[in-house]
């Protein structure tokens, strides 16, 4: 992994500066007579330099989400070393992890990491907002005091374009290889003085990478047949359609509106079976069994000579729906007091079908010959603040309310043995309260001290629903169990910094945070109002307390334009909450809380310009995460967690970008980006339960070579490839070995290439 860091860190590829593409947004490229260009950011709810904000922040402008392909959350990964996008069992369940906080797959726990668009909180697992983005801005360490919910991990903030008061837009298809199209535009309308509309739309089509050969068409011990297929797994069509609409009706008010429909329809990547127990389970499948496997070894053998082929019983197939409506409203109380207030709704709806157990028989499926897997999940949140400056705007602060409902509704049909259903089905409500205030005051033109504050209440119910596996006349239901579950939990977060200008272009920094997400139940296992430790379904809030120092450079050094950032951290992490597999009677997962975990590590950023026409960089990120307290009991059995899941050590990134001008206003590019990572495990029971979970680390190349404004015409061709080295690597995983006896990977992209064609104006 040594020799894979250091060539992401020398890599050298060519591209060209996307400034000059971004628009007048956080996000936006800014200079001052004392600095270089720097970027506008919004992490402390208002616009700020990205080099004067004592934060660890990454951020992506449109200009850098065009030039480096990134049109996922899975691609957001390539771009932040130290952000994981989380993939368990397939390519639609999806978390992110900043910082080792994320959340295991079927724990019910809130995410640790949360994304927002325009500042209204929307759920992970909903559609892809990937289109007419103005910036991506990745916050790293706990959160509380100024965002809408807890977390322990981080924030991403989307925002996308706004209206303005021009006419512009733009129009770009792109073409790729399996079967990928693209079709995305982007039209700003001023429709009266004092409104404008922005109209944003994208389809796509394609992708799937992953060919499903054949499945077993008997029940398990049975006798049965392999029955041929030729299905491409991982084709998604997406189509969504977004309207901002921004009034203006005097100099003190400003009121956007955004509305977004979006579904998605078709098949997720699978998961491929990696490793297996080599227990009872076994025994099963030699007999009766006809076809190109006599058993599970054989197949194991085989999967693993191969990430782009799989014999699955499941269609893998999906279809959602999402919508969301936030509105923002901003008044001007006077020259130093602003009114504001976020307000929204939400909703998504997925049906899915899953091959559990990533084999060709039936042990463990969602949805395989019964109906669809059902998620449906609504939402809407209330914000109040109140923004404003004092003694001279020595003082800024914020102060506010919140007010959030979640209602999610899942109705998971899963099948044991090809026969027997092991249905769970409820309903989960989450009211959250919470008040909050921060405070920057400069001590002097070069110290500064910000404070912030939050206090928060969770209550939280649920449901078991009829048809449930646990509700009376379910195949696991005792009368002991409760068919109506509630709890509350409170707690405060907070937020202390001093920063130091030394000079105009050096801030340096140390922060103290605390955060914390609330505890739940989880109905995949037997609804009982207490821990698992005693055979219930409750876990415990989680809280996360940490230490940061860094430095932002932002200036010139031998005529050179120079930008840096550092920072180190240290984060004290109790009652973590992760899963734990069991069988009660048929695999379930219980929450469990780990009493401590520790991590620490390091942060690295740095871009130079040489000349105005080369611009070279790289990331790197270390994450050393640990179970210091890490003993578990879990319905009367010990269970010691370790090594740390979903955690690679190391992650870095290195590019290099030319751009040269050929006349007419016409430019010629070329970018070359190198990401890697180390290996990391895909569970947090690797070192006792849950062998064979850990994946080898990888490393990526890309390019993009690009024609710009083509005789001025304001077209844009260009030609791009993605793991142009073709590496296998996998991108997260399953583990299931306890109960089912097998563990499954997530495989990455093979080598992708494609052509782009856009029109601006």
């Amino acid at each position: 992994m040594k020799t894979i860091l250091l060539a992401s860190v020398a890599a050298v590829g060519i591209s060209t500066s996307a400034a000059a593409q971004d628009s007048a947004v956080a996000g936006t490229p800014v200079a001052s007579e004392s600095q270089v260009a720097d970027i506008i950011v919004t992490a402390r709810r208002r616009d700020e330099s990205l080099s004067k904000v004592p934060i660890s922040i990454a951020v992506l402008s449109s200009g850098a989400l065009e030039t480096q392909g990134i049109r996922s959350e899975q691609d957001l990964q390539t771009a932040v070393p130290g952000l994981l996008i989380q993939q368990s069992g397939s390519s639609n369940s999806i978390n992110y992890s900043i910082r080792g906080q994320t959340v295991d797959q079927f724990t019910g726990s809130p995410p640790a990491v949360l994304p927002y668009i325009n500042e209204f909180q929307v759920d992970p697992g909903a559609a892809s907002s990937f289109f007419d983005l103005a910036n991506v801005q990745v916050l790293k360490g706990p959160q509380g005091t100024l965002f809408g919910r807890n977390t322990t991990g981080g924030a991403v903030l989307y925002t996308t374009v706004q209206p303005t008061d021009k006419l512009n837009g733009f129009i770009s298809t792109r073409i790729a290889n399996f079967d990928g199209r693209q079709v995305t535009f982007g039209l700003t309308l001023p429709v009266a003085p004092f409104a404008s509309l922005r109209l944003a739309g994208n389809y796509g089509d394609g992708g799937g990478y992953v060919k499903n050969l054949g499945a077993y068409d008997g029940v398990l011990g049975a006798g049965g047949n392999f029955v041929p297929r030729s299905d491409r797994l991982g084709n998604d069509r997406n189509k969504a359609i977004r309207a901002t609409l921004l009034l203006t009706p005097t100099d003190g008010i400003k009121n956007t509106t955004i509305v977004q429909v979006t579904s998605d329809k078709g098949t997720s990547v699978p998961g491929l079976l990696y490793t297996s127990c080599g227990c009872s389970l076994d025994a099963p499948f030699v007999a009766g069994q006809t076809g190109p496997f006599s058993g599970l070894p054989a197949y194991l053998a085989w999967q693993k000579r191969t990430n782009t082929e799989t014999y699955s019983n499941s269609t893998w197939k999906f279809k959602s729906k999402s919508h969301f409506v936030s509105n923002n409203t901003e008044i001007n109380l006077g020259d130093n007091l602003v009114l504001k207030n976020i307000v929204g709704t939400a909703y998504y709806n997925k049906n899915f079908e899953a091959d559990i157990d990533a084999t060709p028989w039936h042990i463990y499926e969602a949805a395989q010959g019964y109906p669809a897997n059902h998620m449906e999940h609504r939402q809407f949140s209330e914000e109040l603040q109140l923004q404003g400056k004092a003694f001279d705007g020595k003082l800024q602060y914020v102060a506010g309310v919140y007010y959030s409902y979640l209602r999610d509704t899942q109705d998971d049909h899963l099948v044991v043995y090809g026969a027997i259903p092991s249905p769970s089905i409820y309903t989960l409500k989450d009211q959250s309260y919470a008040a909050f205030a921060q405070a920057a005051y400069s001590i002097s033109n070069q110290v500064h001290l910000t404070g912030g504050f939050r206090y928060t209440k969770d209550e939280i119910k649920g449901f078991e629903l009829p048809g449930s596996q646990f509700a009376p006349g379910g195949a696991a239901y005792s009368p002991t169990y409760d068919q109506k579950q509630s709890t509350s939990f409170s707690k405060p977060s907070w937020n202390v910094s001093l920063d130091y200008q030394i000079k105009p272009s050096l801030l340096l920094y140390v922060t103290q945070r605390g955060s914390w997400r609330a505890g739940g139940f989880n109905f995949s296992a037997p609804p009982v109002s207490t821990a698992g430790k005693f055979g219930g379904n409750l876990f415990l809030p989680e809280t996360a307390k940490d230490v940061e120092l860094g430095a932002k450079f932002n200036g010139n050094i031998n005529g050179m334009r120079v930008t840096t950032n550092f920072s180190i951290y240290r984060q004290w992490i109790n009652n973590v909450q992760r899963a734990t597999f069991i069988s009660v009677p048929f695999p379930a997962v219980v929450t469990s809380n780990v009493p401590k975990a520790q991590v620490t590590g390091q942060e690295f950023d740095f871009t130079v310009s040489p000349a105005s026409w080369l611009h070279v960089g790289g990331q790197l990120s270390h994450v050393n995460a640990k179970f210091t307290d890490p003993l578990v009991i879990a319905f009367g059995q010990s269970i010691p967690y370790g090594p740390y899941g979903f955690s690679p050590k190391w992650s870095g990134s290195a590019f290099s970008e030319i751009s040269q001008e050929i006349g007419d206003g016409s430019s010629v590019a070329l970018r070359g980006d190198v990401f890697a990572q180390s290996s990391f495990y895909f569970s947090n029971e690797a070192n006792t339960f849950l062998p064979g979970t850990k994946v080898a680390g990888y490393a990526l190349v890309n390019g993009r070579l690009s024609w710009n404004n083509i005789r001025g015409t304001g077209l844009a061709l260009a030609v791009y490839g993605k793991n142009l080295l073709d590496k296998r690597y996998f991108v997260g995983g399953l583990a299931t070995g306890v109960t089912l006896g097998t563990n499954s990977v997530n495989p990455g992209v093979p080598r992708s290439y494609g052509l782009e064609l856009k029109y601006a104006f």
